[in-house]
């Protein structure tokens, strides 16, 4: 299986494949793949870069999700010098507190000597990962970071299929896996990805779209937690699916129990993009 366009074309068949066969079966995916739990905790994704956010801006942001009920929250970081992203790491660990889970994605900003310098700087804050701290492919990378910082290494969004992910789990320097079902490989690849990170003691928490990996996180036995966006962070998030998971106040969300892969959209939220 090659990597790249062509493995995320085949993601989409699997995806496709895996939802005919659960609806065949009158089963929710997360049942058909064993079932393991119902109720799965999330983390809001936000944080980004704006011109017009300050540290207060960035504080009610974070702190507003926490409202909404989260335990963990995300943000950016890289996009900046080091000491001003250190200083929206200590001002956003004072606006949620101590007991909530700070999550710091890089988006591969970093050169592995910057990104231990920024690790070094944000342990106080007590990060509880620090996300895509290098280019995917930099595996020697990850290993100099992980042996310079407690903070656990996440990663995997940009990573494609069993073969990619047992290179990354054999560089046993990240701590969390995060596979994209929609990229690597689709949910056959993403469920044996799952049963090597579980043989490793490895967690699993994927990157992006709760529709797609709601079910899949329901299934294995170490999943962490589910990237969520709720309506006021992405509007598309809303309306669009049949069957869309809210969040609960104890920062989880429940996986229905409808048959199928639960991608199943609503006609009426499509008539916008309708051509001709």
């Amino acid at each position: 299986m090659a990597r790249g366009n062509e493995t995320r074309a085949l993601s989409s068949i699997d995806l496709a494949l895996w939802d005919i066969k659960a609806k065949l079966a009158g089963l929710p995916l997360y049942r058909l793949l064993g079932g393991f739990r119902k109720k799965i905790p999330v983390y809001i994704a936000g944080g980004y870069y704006a011109p017009d956010k300050g540290l207060k801006e960035l504080q009610h942001e974070m702190a507003g999700y926490v409202g909404l009920g989260a335990k963990a929250v995300k943000m950016k970081i890289g996009a900046v010098p080091i000491k001003d992203d250190i200083a929206r790491v200590k001002a956003v660990r004072e606006a949620i507190g101590p007991d909530i889970r700070l999550l710091l994605d890089a988006n591969c900003a970093y050169r592995a000597y910057e990104a231990i310098q920024f690790a070094k700087r944000a342990e106080e804050f007590d990060p509880f990962w620090f996300e895509e701290a290098v280019q995917p492919d930099d595996y020697d990378g990850f290993g100099k970071i992980a042996a310079q910082t407690t903070i656990p290494l996440a990663t995997g969004e940009n990573e494609y299929t069993k073969h990619g992910f047992r290179d990354l789990i054999n560089t046993k320097a990240i701590a969390i896996l995060n596979p994209d079902a929609r990229y690597m490989g689709g949910i056959t690849e993403f469920m044996k990805v799952a049963a090597m990170a579980q043989a490793h003691g490895l967690d699993i928490a994927p990157h992006g779209d709760q529709q797609a990996h709601l079910h899949l996180l329901a299934a294995i036995p170490n999943a962490l937690m589910l990237e969520y966006y709720p309506p006021k962070v992405m509007a598309s998030a809303e309306g669009v699916y049949l069957y869309t998971p809210t969040l609960d106040s104890d920062g989880t969300v429940t996986v229905s129990e409808q048959p199928g892969v639960g991608l199943e959209p609503r006609p009426e939220a499509l008539e916008p993009f309708r051509i001709g």
